[in-house]
């Protein structure tokens, strides 16, 4: 099982993952990559922990309920669940198949009487661009060209930014052959993880990495690849052992070689050289990431001016408006964090009517109108449908530099 691997690779492990800029970088900010990596982890150490000891009743039910948490956490947990499952099946372990089905089933229907039953990544993922629903849902060539577009990007450029920052971003030429290789090597010790009752972990990679390749090419980032480093960095060393370990069979005897390595023998033997150079690989990335994250270190220490504007915007949100305001933005969930004001997301139609009715449907009392410098949705969809309804609004607070408004919505004004 796993345990007999990690054993081998704790300490670089721990190396890699406590110095990796990638996730260190979205531990600071307001997402769920974070928690939902620690989840997926603490679900397979329960799950192997339930393996070795299933006459524990309690451990079985803890051992379900999280790994039901990472597709409650995030959307891509889907992959994880089917890992779950498959491997499972393989394993003969059916009762964690239905149990997990069972409890997946009652917290889909559970949150989604909290929320809706509405699936928009479902949706999002077969549309050409989900930044303009109108240009409708991608054709079959369309996907095929998205997968190999993911791929390529992922394999050559996000995924050695992902592991080696500041060597990729001063050595591009050679950092794109090199994360090749490196993407190899996770695949090598995918393949050897395929045969070992660890399973899990490949078939989870495997269905992981599917959805990022079917995924719309523009959301392509590192920031998808931190929910699942710590999985990389494993198969990564999986991979490294697995051509060390055929290199050497191959110098004894080159018939069976890749039978003896497959399909008979765990990573159990390293020999101390082996975890040796695995350290010294680790320490040498360690470097790489501390470095980026010293480099980029003061550009993260402050907002830049457009979330600053948001954030002050939604700041006087909170002060001068009544608690049942209801405010149209592009990032409903961090108004409401920031405001404790209920929220809603525009649409994103050029429809300028449509627009409007959706916003006095919903009962919005004010919108906050946003300058940010990474997407042009509102400047697409939101100023053209208010350009054309003056009337339907009036300004109460501005900033400048990025122009970003709180406008309050004059239908809506409660008459004394």
């Amino acid at each position: 099982m796993v345990l007999i691997w990690t054993k081998w690779y704790i300490v670089p492990l721990l190396i890699l993952i406590g110095s990796s800029a990638v996730l260190n970088e979205h531990a600071i900010e307001l997402l769920s990559e974070i928690p939902y990596a620690l989840l997926t982890v603490l679900s397979l150490l329960l799950l192997e922990k339930s393996y070795r000891e299933p006459h524990r009743k309690l451990l079985f039910w803890l051992a379900v309920f999280a790994s039901v948490l990472p597709m409650n956490c995030r959307s891509i947990g889907i992959a994880f669940s089917g890992a779950f499952i498959i491997a499972n099946l393989i394993n003969k372990k059916y009762r964690f198949v239905i149990a997990h089905c069972a409890v997946l089933a009652a917290a889909i229907v559970f949150f989604k009487m909290l929320t809706s039953w509405n699936t928009p990544y479902v949706l999002q993922l077969l549309q050409v661009n989900n930044y303009d629903p109108e240009q409708g849902y991608a054709s079959v060539s369309q996907m095929i060209e998205r997968v190999f577009t993911n791929i390529s990007n992922y394999s050559s450029q996000i995924l050695p930014d992902a592991l080696i920052p500041s060597f990729t971003r001063a050595h591009a030429g050679v950092a794109r052959p090199l994360g090749v290789c490196l993407s190899l090597l996770i695949g090598v010790g995918c393949a050897r993880d395929l045969f070992l009752p660890s399973r899990l972990i490949s078939f989870y990679a495997i269905f992981y990495c599917g959805v990022l390749s079917l995924w719309q090419t523009q959301w392509s980032s590192g920031r998808f690849l931190a929910g699942i480093m710590p999985f990389l960095f494993f198969l990564l060393f999986a991979g490294i052992s697995t051509v060390w370990e055929f290199s050497i069979e191959v110098t004894k005897q080159t018939v069976g070689a890749i039978g003896a390595m497959f399909g008979k023998r765990p990573l159990s033997r390293l020999s101390t050289m082996h975890v040796t150079v695995l350290t010294v690989l680790a320490v040498v990335f360690a470097l790489d990431n501390i470095g980026a994250q010293v480099s980029y270190g003061d550009q993260r220490k402050q907002s830049t001016r457009d979330w600053a504007n948001f954030n002050s915007c939604a700041d006087w949100i909170r002060l001068n408006t009544p608690k049942d305001a209801i405010v149209v933005s592009r990032k409903a969930e961090l108004v409401y964090l920031r405001s404790h004001r209920q929220g809603m997301l525009y649409p994103f139609s050029h429809d300028k009517e449509k627009v409007i009715a959706e916003i006095k449907k919903q009962g919005a009392t004010y919108i906050l109108v946003d300058g940010f410098f990474w997407t042009g949705t509102t400047q697409r969809y939101l100023y053209p449908a208010l350009a054309a309804h003056p009337e339907l609004y009036r300004i109460v607070y501005a900033l400048r530099n990025p122009d970003t408004f709180v406008l309050q919505i004059v239908s809506q004004v409660k008459q004394p």
